[in-house]
């Protein structure tokens, strides 16, 4: 019986075979060194349907990379100023994706404005204020 991980790899593999960019895809499997890849690379794509708050996008921004992200139904907004600091595409919609993402690679302006305001925007989340917000939640608990 086939993992339907497993299933989503056949499928994804067969795609990639047929394309004609197949010997630029890499699958490296378990890495420990994400912190250096992301670090030597310039845009994070997030693709997800559904988020929470998305982690790897605020580690992405960390690295300064340009985030571009489906604006799915929580998450991705919550982190992105779109235009200023990330690109938000209308949630799913694949064209709008294909056309942003390669206006992002071949626009280096746009690309390089969008990775340094990615670093500048995230002290919002930053163990302090974080810290300050669980603080303020706990006096207004305790003291109310």
């Amino acid at each position: 019986m086939v993992g339907q991980g497993e299933y989503g790899m056949n499928i994804l593999m067969e795609k990639i075979n047929t394309s004609p960019i197949k010997k630029q895809i890499i699958f490296t499997g378990y890495r420990n060194d994400v912190k250096e890849l992301m670090a030597n690379s310039e845009i994070f794509i997030l693709s997800s349907r559904h988020e929470g708050l998305p982690l790897v996008l605020i580690e992405a921004m960390s690295q300064g990379m340009a985030c571009i992200s489906y604006d799915c139904i929580s998450g991705p907004s919550e982190i992105i100023d779109s235009g200023i600091n990330g690109l938000l595409i209308d949630n799913q919609n694949k064209e709008e994706m294909i056309e942003n993402l390669k206006n992002l690679i071949v626009d280096d302006k746009l690309r390089n404005k969008l990775r340094q305001n990615s670093i500048k925007s995230l002290d919002r989340f930053s163990i302090d204020n974080i810290g300050n917000q669980w603080e303020d939640l706990f006096k207004k608990i305790v003291y109310n």
